[in-house]
């Protein structure tokens, strides 16, 4: 989809775009925004340590929709993190901290009750107002992956491959929701149906693989991916960016879809999908009939499916 230095975590905007952290590598930065043709531009004021980045769409914890709470560390001496607002007329203020409790915040998120949800070490942050935190849970391992469905519940993932459940008020629900990710992972949830609903694990260490999590506890293998953030899109596929070793090396974002071609998800190409992509011509960010992803359904796009005809394997 495009190619964004240092880009690491990502989260949709309304519009079909994104947004993504940008690792600093010691000077201060601004974040990434993605048009929803793939366009990256930086975007708001240079700030320390943007590593994470998380919309909130309506508003709801912020009071202003697409604002983007951005994490990381804010001051060094004393060590210190923060999370800052990055408002749609790109100033930013800080929304909360810098505290010493969370000297360099790795990941973020904010849930469907207004809330942003922040990991630093082995502990789990909420913030539910400016200047506004406590600790959300502490699960007795590294944080590496955190994830939030639509009923607030939150999913933490260790460096043991365990995932963890717990409610929107840090009830433990289940102490093994996966078991056998193999590693550190990243976690995302998605709603929509082009994917099958549930959790997704990507790992980032040696199981470098996407998987889907089933309620039984399950962790199908989904692909063998190597990502950094991920993220579902309004078009329900699935977006990840690629970090690759070393970090001063290019960065990507990438765009995966369970049957390209498939806009209707009835498991074949046919021509019910050639009818909805010659209907929905022209420009279409974040239309599932705009198979590769440049906010514009097309010849291109008309090419691929063609190409992908009959059914899905």
């Amino acid at each position: 989809v495009a190619t964004v230095p240092q880009a690491r975590s990502i989260d949709v905007a309304a519009d079909g775009g994104f947004f993504c952290g940008h690792e600093d590598n010691g000077t201060d930065v601004e974040i990434w925004r993605l048009a929803p043709d793939g366009t990256p531009t930086l975007y708001g004021p240079p700030l320390q340590d943007p590593d994470v980045a998380a919309v909130d769409r309506d508003g709801a914890l912020t009071g202003v929709p697409g604002a983007v709470l951005v994490a990381g560390a804010c001051t060094s001496d004393p060590q210190q993190g923060c999370v800052h607002a990055v408002w749609p007329d790109r100033t930013s203020t800080i929304f909360i901290g810098p505290d010493a409790a969370f000297p360099n915040p790795g990941l973020i998120a904010v849930d469907h009750a207004g809330r942003v949800l922040f990991a630093d070490g082995g502990t789990v942050f909420v913030g539910t107002a400016p200047g506004t935190w406590s600790i959300f849970v502490q699960p007795g391992v590294t944080v590496s992956g955190l994830g939030v469905d639509a009923r607030n519940r939150v999913y933490v993932s260790g460096p043991d491959g365990v995932v963890r459940q717990y409610d929107a008020n840090a009830t433990l629900l289940t102490a093994a929701y996966a078991t056998d990710l193999g590693g550190p992972t990243r976690l995302t949830y998605n709603d929509g149906d082009r994917f099958a609903p549930g959790l997704y694990a990507m790992g980032y260490g040696q199981d470098a693989m996407l998987r889907h999590v089933e309620p039984a506890g399950n962790t199908p293998v989904v692909s063998n991916l190597l990502g950094y953030g991920l993220v579902f899109g309004l078009d329900g596929a699935l977006y990840f960016t690629h970090r690759p070793t070393p970090a001063t090396a290019v960065h990507h974002v990438y765009r995966v879809v369970p049957c390209p071609g498939n806009v209707n998800d009835d498991a074949t190409v046919d021509a019910a999908d050639l009818a909805i992509l010659l209907s929905a011509w022209g420009p279409n960010p974040g239309h599932p009939a705009d198979l590769d992803g440049d906010g514009d359904i097309g010849p291109a796009d008309l090419a691929a499916m063609l190409g992908a005809w009959g059914p899905c394997e």
